[in-house]
């Protein structure tokens, strides 16, 4: 088994995911993620795959909590878990509270209309709820953010420590990931953004009495091989719409990147998406995707493993014949990775 996993878009039609992840299951990848926004119902569609393959583990990368109570996540993780035979991992996110200048409508409130309210109360409340919840207890569960009062599951789960990975960006978030996660989804960040924030996780990990190695790192890659220049240009643009995003921001400028952000947001900010492409350099890309000949990749991939990423995480912004060939090929890219 080879430590890395595929994150497909959940808009995808149900016989291309089946396709994608049968496929990843072929070339022996651990893990097949699905993530979910204005997308299909993540949890529905895992089923779904989970009748289609025997072996691969599959989940939400990631499910976020405001689009559902955290009961009916837990109902939901224990329902897919039966189904795909105990393979579930429970990605779980708060997304985004903002509206971003980039005209995309990503945000909790354009989304679900509900109010993006206290993002680290309520992950720590979703999570304390659904682990009550998966072990069978009747729950009388009082938070900052959510209640619960006398509620228990009707059957029981087949599996009462379903994994539950964060989604975690800022050094608070990450902290209460090694508080309380089994591990850790970064999305599109630096090997040294990585580092710079590794001391909040330790210092979770420490008030949950853990021990921080145990936490397991996993990080969404954007990637487009070289042959795949529609692809090429999938990433500059997606790397472009999170450069005005502040958390973002501030990342890359502590690459070096000060000037060029500021060019890049006011072209974005001027609704000029082209110009901020072009404008935008090749290296400023490479520093958090995966672009170009895949051979050449293993050198990058070993910068995330020296500050702890063991679970690489690939989003190809390929199409279907060209992700089965990447799927087919990547194994042997990601052999450092074989725990």
């Amino acid at each position: 088994m080879i430590r890395i996993a595929y994150l497909a878009d959940g808009y995808l039609p149900l016989k291309t995911l089946v396709s994608l992840a049968k496929a990843c299951e072929e070339s022996k990848y651990e893990y097949f993620f699905l993530n979910e926004g204005n997308t299909k119902d993540a949890f529905s569609t895992l089923s779904a795959l989970g009748t289609n393959t025997k072996t691969i583990g599959l989940g939400t990368g990631i499910a976020i909590i405001y689009s559902r109570t955290p009961t009916m996540i837990a109902m939901s993780a224990a329902t897919v878990d039966e189904a795909t035979k105990k393979r579930l991992i429970l990605g779980l996110g708060v997304g985004r509270g903002a509206r971003s200048s980039t005209g995309f409508n990503g945000s909790i409130e354009n989304m679900y209309g509900v109010p993006f309210k206290m993002p680290l109360a309520s992950m720590r409340d979703y999570i304390n709820i659904i682990r009550q919840l998966l072990k069978g207890n009747s729950v009388n569960y009082q938070g900052e953010a959510y209640s619960l009062e006398r509620f228990k599951f009707d059957f029981p789960s087949v599996r009462t420590d379903i994994p539950i990975y964060m989604a975690a960006q800022g050094p608070k978030m990450v902290a209460l990931a090694g508080e309380i996660a089994n591990g850790i989804l970064f999305a599109s960040v630096s090997p040294s953004y990585i580092a710079e924030v590794m001391p909040s996780l330790i210092h979770g990990a420490k008030i949950g009495e853990r021990d921080y190695k145990n936490i397991d790192l996993g990080c969404n890659i954007l990637t487009a091989p070289a042959w795949s220049q529609e692809a090429t240009y999938r990433v500059w643009k997606a790397i472009v719409q999170r450069c005005s995003m502040s958390h973002y921001q501030k990342m890359f400028q502590q690459l070096g990147f000060s000037k060029e952000i500021k060019l890049i947001s006011q072209l974005v900010n001027a609704g000029d998406m082209q110009k901020a492409i072009e404008s935008t350099p090749k290296e400023l890309v490479e520093s958090v995707s995966l672009i170009g000949d895949p051979k050449l990749w293993a050198e990058r991939l070993e910068d995330y493993k020296k500050v702890g990423i063991r679970l690489p995480v690939i989003r190809p912004m390929t199409n279907l014949m060209e992700s089965l060939r990447l799927i087919k090929e990547t194994p042997y890219i990601f052999k450092g990775f074989d725990y």
